[in-house]
């Protein structure tokens, strides 16, 4: 509802418009009048005003017959329609209300009955919007939580039941004296698992956070190639992993700095590198560039691209979704939620930095980033 109602009056008499306006206006709200139901019509579909004032009886087309139409389409079907009668004629009053009528006036309208029952139904629709818009609030948070718990519950207990497969193999293991170089493969194999547990809890929780608006959120100058070499380092064991080949590219003078929340690009960053890796197949390259450019003002472009499975459109339409399942899967069994690019999203538009992604299928993907500049 707007901060000041619009009301709608509906009268072919010119005299009662004036008087049910001026009542109006200077109790503070806005009005619309129309000497005609046809036109009473086009201004609500036109401005969808907060309450329309309808007389009954009009030449042409009569007030049951505008309720009528009010109600039967979408864009008017809850605006709520107080009667203006002449009388008090019972089975008008019931006709009314089983249109869609939510009370009447009888004519002459007195001015505090008026602005009276204007206000109660004004009330009444506000309240009606917010807990409208409270359970749609709900209704949300219900599917993300189930979202989540539907999916976390595979994610999670796959590794788990891993790594009671492991334990239990360690327990033979051991009561054998098996080679210790096969339960050093074992815990290696373990400790994995119990990463891949804690990055999906990790993600959530982030994401979790930044929408409660829990992290600051202060723009600093920063080296971005520091920042972008910092974050292949933290991949080194799953590049190795892969026998990839990351290349990082810059033109970009050491007075060039980026303008954005330093920690929040490392989030960035780490998302958009692990996904080129987990979706790179073995021996592959992935290609990390960063030069200044000037698109009205000056921006850091950094693009990332990689050689591995790509996405459709219908992925690339969802990629940004929660929990979004997508068709391509990781090439070495690395785990992921569907909350990664979620996240990214969230931050590169809090952060007012640019975000473009291109890709094809078995030809790879290629994340544009535009960041600002000091």
């Amino acid at each position: 509802m707007r901060e000041k109602p619009l009301i709608l009056v509906i009268d072919d008499l010119e005299s009662n418009l004036q008087v049910a306006g001026n009542i109006l206006v200077e109790a503070g709200y806005e009005i619309s009048l129309s000497i005609d139901g046809r036109k009473g019509l086009e201004i609500a579909k036109r401005t969808i005003p907060d309450l329309i004032l309808l007389d009954l009886v009009m030449p042409n087309i009569d007030g049951f017959e505008v309720c009528r139409q009010l109600k039967s389409q979408s864009e008017t079907t809850e605006i709520p329609v107080i009667f203006l009668t002449s009388m008090k004629n019972t089975d008008n009053v019931i006709k009314g209300f089983e249109l869609g009528a939510v009370d009447y006036i009888i004519k002459p309208a007195n001015k505090q009955e008026t602005l009276a029952r204007v206000k109660t139904h004004l009330d009444l629709k506000r309240s009606k919007e917010t807990i409208l818009m409270q359970n749609k609030q709900l209704k949300n948070l219900i599917e993300e939580r189930n979202g989540f718990f539907t999916i976390s519950s595979n994610h999670l207990m796959n590794p788990l039941n891993l790594i009671k497969g492991y334990n239990d193999l360690i327990k033979i293991f051991d009561s054998k004296n098996t080679n210790s170089s096969d339960l050093k493969r074992l815990t290696q194999q373990i400790d994995s698992e119990i990463k891949a547990v804690s990055s999906i809890v990790n993600d959530f929780l982030y994401l979790y956070n930044l929408e409660e608006g829990n992290f600051p959120s202060i723009a600093e100058s920063f080296n971005i190639n520091m920042l972008i070499g910092k974050v292949i380092k933290d991949f080194e064991a799953d590049i190795k992993a892969k026998r990839l080949i990351v290349e990082h590219e810059t033109d970009l003078s050491k007075t060039t700095h980026a303008l954005a929340v330093k920690e929040k690009m490392e989030v960035v960053f780490k998302h958009l590198i692990s996904n080129a890796i987990k979706y790179s197949s073995f021996y592959r390259s992935i290609s990390i560039t960063s030069t200044e450019i000037f698109d009205r003002k000056k921006f850091i472009r950094v693009e990332i691209k990689d050689q591995g499975v790509g996405m459709n459109e219908e992925d690339l339409k969802n990629i940004f979704n929660k929990y979004a399942q997508l068709s391509p899967t990781p090439t070495n069994n690395e785990q992921t939620v569907g909350l990664g690019m979620a996240t990214v999203k969230k931050l590169v538009d809090e952060m007012g930095v640019q975000i473009q992604i291109e890709s094809q299928e078995s030809y790879g993907t290629m994340v544009k980033l535009l960041v600002p500049t000091m």
